[in-house]
């Protein structure tokens, strides 16, 4: 834990010293409370940090979050954007997690009175180095390391079935088309993010699989006043991946309205779109959908046994330049609803 912390105060005195070095710099933070029957009463923070040189195009930025709860639990991850000029990009996160989650089983049919929880510790963090090669096409390699751990493991329960301590350790590439006009909360263009990542024991991993994400988002002014936007999200496993790394959905930006976690299996493929309505210079409204699901493969991949979830939000702008809101999220699916506040957009 202190190593955590000592990486944490690292991080924080690398961001100060950027920003102050940036002609435009920012920061923007949202405190957060929370309760619940499995954490007690939590406290904590949501921010982001945001730089550049006036002749840059895309912030710089670090996004991140950190609580604590009365049941001794606590989270900080950070995900920073570096550019280091017009060429050359740092990015990646970092993850330190003693938080409690819930587990239903594999698969898309799993039955939600099956809930069984679990406390998820987890640390560890991934690095990109990426250099520009065309105007809007970025290249790059990356390495992510984590060690899983789970605690309160419920006997005979549906946890003992899956692999879920260990390292998992792994080389990858990845690749970008973006032509967006704003990285922070872009108005018009596309991006395209292509990734593989390879986790093998060759590289000290307990585990051996690959992941393959694609995502895909695109930002269309239908008139003015009105943005629609959608994104194409698939993460696709090979392998034995440990339980807690399976893809998902769920949560504050992949299908609101469901429970992050509540299913999971080794791919993953929805699509969201999102209509912002401007009512004021502060206010935007939001009306979103979430179409997907989870299979094991390609074999059992079937478009006809999709979820949707649908929702209304509401978008208080925080800051102008960069546009940092403040966005409220109801959303609900076929079997819960949910609430979500924080800073920045979905995708």
């Amino acid at each position: 834990m202190s190593k955590t912390f000592a990486l944490i105060i690292f991080i924080c005195l690398f961001v100060f010293m950027q920003s102050v070095l940036y002609a435009q710099a920012g920061n923007v933070v949202l405190p957060i409370i929370f309760y619940s029957e499995e954490t007690g009463l939590g406290l904590g923070a949501t921010d982001i940090v945001f730089f550049k040189n006036t002749e840059d195009k895309y912030h710089s930025n670090v996004n991140s979050i950190v609580f604590g709860t009365t049941k001794k639990q606590f989270l900080f991850a950070a995900r920073p954007e570096i550019y280091l000029d017009e060429n050359y990009i740092i990015d990646g996160f970092i993850l330190y997690s003693d938080f409690t989650k819930k587990f239903y089983g594999v698969g898309n049919k799993t039955v939600f009175n099956d809930e069984e929880d679990y406390i998820n510790n987890a640390y560890g963090f991934g690095v990109g180095f990426n250099r520009k090669f065309l105007e809007n096409v970025k290249f790059g390699i990356q390495y992510n390391l984590q060690d899983l751990h789970i605690r309160d493991e419920k006997n005979g329960g549906l946890l003992e079935n899956y692999d879920t301590d260990g390292l998992v350790s792994g080389f990858g590439f990845k690749a970008s088309l973006d032509t967006r006009d704003n990285n922070i909360y872009p108005q018009k263009g596309c991006k395209l993010d292509v990734s593989w990542v390879l986790f093998n024991n060759q590289f000290s991993s307990n585990f051996n699989y690959s992941e393959t994400v694609i995502d895909f988002r695109n930002y269309i002014e239908i008139k003015k006043d009105v943005l629609f936007a959608y994104q194409i999200y698939s993460r696709l496993l090979n392998g034995e991946p440990p339980v807690q790394m399976l893809s998902t959905f769920g949560g504050a930006n992949h299908m609101r309205g469901f429970y992050s976690g509540r299913y999971v299996d080794k791919i993953v493929m929805i699509l969201q779109p999102e209509i912002k309505i401007k009512a004021t210079d502060i206010f935007q409204i939001a009306l979103f959908s979430g179409i997907g699901n989870v299979y094991n493969d390609f074999e059992s991949v079937n478009l006809k046994q999709i979820k949707i979830s649908s929702g209304v939000g509401l978008r208080i702008q925080l800051n102008k330049n960069p546009k940092i809101n403040l966005r409220t999220d109801f959303a609900a699916s076929s079997e819960s609803t949910g609430f979500y506040l924080t800073i920045l957009e979905a995708f």
